[in-house]
Formats: C-alpha cells, structure tokens, sequence
C-alpha cells in the first residue's frame, strides 16, 4: 500500500484494543480511484501471557523467541479497496467502505474472545514460523535478504 495515509477515525473498545481507520485511496488513470481504507487494531499483550507459556513449553527458548516476535502487542490489520472507481463516487465509497467496516468488523473486534483467539493464533503462527526457521537453519542475516528481483535467463534463449 503505497501514498498517504489519511487518518479517517481512532476508536477505542471496549476490551481495551484501539482502532484505527485510514484511507490510502489514490488515483490510478484519469478520473478513476483506488479506494483503499485500512483499519489497525492493536493492543498490549497481557502481562502474565508469556509466563503462562514458559510453564506450558519445554523449550523457554521458543517462548523468548515468540515473545520478541510479538513486540510487546498484538495487532490485526483489515484492508477493503474498490478498484477503478469514478472520481465523482469516490467519496460516498470511501463513507461506504468505512461504514461496511464500522457495521461488520468493529462489533466484532470488540468482543472479548476476539482478543483471545487472536492471541492465541498470533502465538501459533509465530512459534511455527521460528521453528520453521530452525529447521531450516536460518540465520539473521538470511530473513533480512531482500529479492534482487528475476533472474536472467536470456543466456538459455540464445542459439
């Protein structure tokens, strides 16, 4: 998602997440729009979390790992576009998309077993990502390597 962002609305749950609305929406040809808004939900982690988890894992290792992952809170991302939208109805699509967020997404981020279960499916994806990169004997140095794009084959072409 690349532009400006333009802060639409800050919310704060009940259950103690924050939210917040953007819209990254941007012109792409002529008087046609991407409409993109992105709402960030995040919160800190409870403080007895990770303690509960060194009791559960063998390995306290992992949970440090997994702890540093997390970053000390947990966050939860939704993106909604429309695409090639007429520049005379981009405004009532931004209102739309963000009031489609507010009706279906914010009621459910504020219930209680949202922040449980996402926590827990954070935690799941993380440990397997770190065990992933165990295996495989990955270093630092190795998650920062950035694609130096396609490779050139032109080489098997030539006659």
């Amino acid at each position: 998602m690349e532009g400006e962002a333009v802060l639409l609305e800050n919310l704060q749950l009940a259950n103690n997440l924050s939210v917040s609305m953007y819209d990254f929406s941007r012109k792409v040809a002529g008087d046609r729009w991407l409409i993109s808004i992105k709402c960030i939900a995040s919160t800190g982690l409870p403080e007895d979390f990770f303690k509960e988890k060194l009791e559960q894992e063998s390995d306290s290792g992992l949970v440090d790992d997994i702890e540093k992952k997390f970053g000390g809170c947990l966050s939860y991302e939704i993106v909604r576009e429309l695409n090639f939208v007429d520049e005379n109805e981009k405004d009532r699509s931004v209102i739309n998309l963000v009031d489609s967020l507010r009706k279906n997404s914010i009621d459910y981020m504020s219930r209680k077993s949202f922040l449980d279960k996402l926590l827990a499916k954070k935690y799941d994806e993380f440990k397997q990502e770190i065990l992933v990169e165990r295996e495989l004997g990955l270093t630092e140095k190795d998650k920062e390597y950035e694609d130096e794009g396609p490779a050139d084959f032109s080489a098997c072409f030539q006659h």
